[in-house]
């Protein structure tokens, strides 16, 4: 295929994406024409190299889920009230390909691929920061968020600012991939052979990774411990322990004893502070004016996980609709220990709120996007002997587990303004895919994929 040709076709779409993205953020009804540009660079595609988009193993699974998007407007009672959600679906799986697609560049075109996620870190982070409602409740980190400014950044619609557990959420998608990579560099520099990391690769995608990837480790991890969030320091422990059981040569099992040992006690520490949050829910609603504060012990999870379950019997084929659960826990999925005037944004598990936004074919189109991944990433590391290449699939793999164990206690609503961030991640995992396994098959045609 002519490259020129298809460097132009990438430059239209991320062309595209740029002018979008302002409109997804400020999602309306009335902006969805803009939407269509999308599928028109698909068709473009189409017309000069025979595929609407690139030939990965998650296309099944990501087609499948974005038909059950649109089976969804059927199913919403409110078609404005789902569309930020809708948006933000399209606009996610429009950069997964887009991203993967660029890898037809090579090696290089990855690498300036996670350079550019690296830059998420800082702007997750300074948004965070100006954005967040933070709770103090460790004492020894009171100090330091006492000095951090108010929520002066607003959410669409609401008078609060962020929730420091879905900006927790969303920083795991960067902290763990950032943290293996600097380690990574770490151990490239202590044994003399830096230049080998960044070898082949132009010089500024060289230099920037080297001061970023530092950097970005340090904030993100940071503002991770700043969230106080339990569901995100728990993801980021199992990645923790994910990478060193990996990356372990010896005294592996006592090594998995010791980590699990830890973990379990958190996780009991964990549930013994959320029974006592709970026990104390009503002094404290009283004294503080915090009803919200249910929410986050072990039984006010469990009320809105049983209410989610609830909902998912009743609409199971085409669930209730994007963005419909906190529509229609009020009216028909009453709360109890929760007060009535607390907002539930979504079911606090990500499987259980796909459910609800999509139906169990939705949730089956997503489970099959995460084994995809896991397998892709899997034959990635065993095909390849490359150290930054190996660095780059770990901490990509580190990153999807951590998010994947937080989302068992919270989550990041499928199609949230942020959730772009994860289709870049998944189309990073394509496009090292494409280069080590789909590339090194023989007789594969991979410039038709492009």
């Amino acid at each position: 295929m002519n490259m020129t040709l298809v460097r132009r076709l990438l430059l239209r779409e991320w062309l595209c994406l740029a002018l979008v993205f302002p409109l997804v953020i400020a999602a309306r009804p009335a902006f969805s024409p803009i939407l269509l540009l999308l599928p028109y660079l698909w068709i473009v595609r189409k017309a000069n190299t025979g595929r609407f988009v690139p030939a990965t193993p998650l296309n099944v699974s990501i087609l499948s889920l974005l038909l059950m998007v649109f089976v969804s407007l059927y199913a919403t009672a409110d078609l404005a009230f789902s569309f930020p959600k809708i948006a933000g679906i399209i606009f996610g799986i429009a950069v997964f390909f887009a991203v993967e697609a660029s890898t037809v560049g090579g090696e290089r075109a990855l690498w300036s691929g996670v350079s550019l996620y690296m830059a998420f870190g800082p702007a997750v982070v300074i948004l965070s920061l100006l954005g967040t409602e933070w709770s103090p409740e460790v004492r020894a980190l009171l100090p330091a968020i006492q000095r951090l400014p108010g929520p002066l950044l607003r959410q669409p619609n609401s008078e609060f600012g962020f929730n420091p557990n879905e900006v927790a959420g969303v920083l795991l998608w960067i902290a763990p991939l950032a943290l293996v990579l600097a380690l990574g560099l770490i151990a490239a520099i202590g044994s003399g052979r830096s230049g080998q990391f960044f070898e082949r690769l132009p010089a500024a995608t060289g230099w920037f990774l080297r001061i970023t990837l530092p950097v970005v480790a340090l904030l993100t991890s940071a503002t991770l411990l700043f969230s106080q969030s339990r569901a995100a320091l728990a993801g980021l422990a199992c990645a923790f322990f994910f990478v060193a059981l990996v990356t372990a040569q010896r005294r592996r099992a006592l090594m998995a004893l010791i980590v699990v040992a830890i973990v379990g006690a958190a996780m009991v520490a964990g549930i013994g502070s959320a029974r006592v949050s709970s026990a104390l829910f009503s002094q404290l609603s009283i004294a503080y004016g915090t009803p919200s504060d249910a929410m986050n012990s072990l039984e006010g999870r469990q009320e809105i996980w049983t209410r989610a379950l609830y909902a998912i019997q009743d609409f199971p084929l085409t669930g209730l609709g994007m963005n419909m659960f906190r529509r229609a826990v009020p009216v028909l999925y009453p709360l109890f220990i929760i007060g009535p005037g607390v907002d539930i944004a979504h079911a606090h598990n990500h499987f259980l709120q796909v459910a609800l936004d999509l139906g169990f074919p939705g949730l089956v189109a997503y489970v099959a996007i995460w084994f995809g991944a896991a397998l892709m990433l899997w034959r990635t590391w065993r095909q390849t002997m490359q150290f930054r290449l190996r660095a780059l699939t770990l901490g990509i793999a580190a990153s999807l587990l951590a998010y994947a164990v937080y989302g068992l206690l919270d989550t990041v609503a499928l199609g949230a303004r942020p959730g772009f961030i994860f289709w870049y991640l998944l189309g990073l995992v394509a496009g090292a895919y494409r280069l080590v396994v789909a590339e090194s098959t023989p007789g594969r045609d991979v410039a038709r994929q492009a």
